[in-house]
């Protein structure tokens, strides 16, 4: 039997990389990004939004 890492859908951390990793039906997101992404659900301002919708891509690029 092979064990299968499980992996951010996207970051492409591994789940030996983070905390956690919350998975589903073919979705997987760490705890690293699901804090980014609740910063930028949160956010009220539009420029804000842009500019951690930013950083989260750029983390995702220097996992890529």
């Amino acid at each position: 039997m092979t064990d299968k890492k499980i992996v951010c859908s996207w970051c492409d951390r591994s789940s030996d990389d983070v905390k956690y990793i919350l998975a589903g039906s073919g979705v997987a997101v760490c705890d690293e990004c699901l804090s980014e992404l609740s910063i930028i659900l949160a956010a009220d301002h539009n420029d804000w939004r842009d500019t951690q919708i930013e950083r989260l891509s750029q983390l995702r690029q220097a996992k890529g």
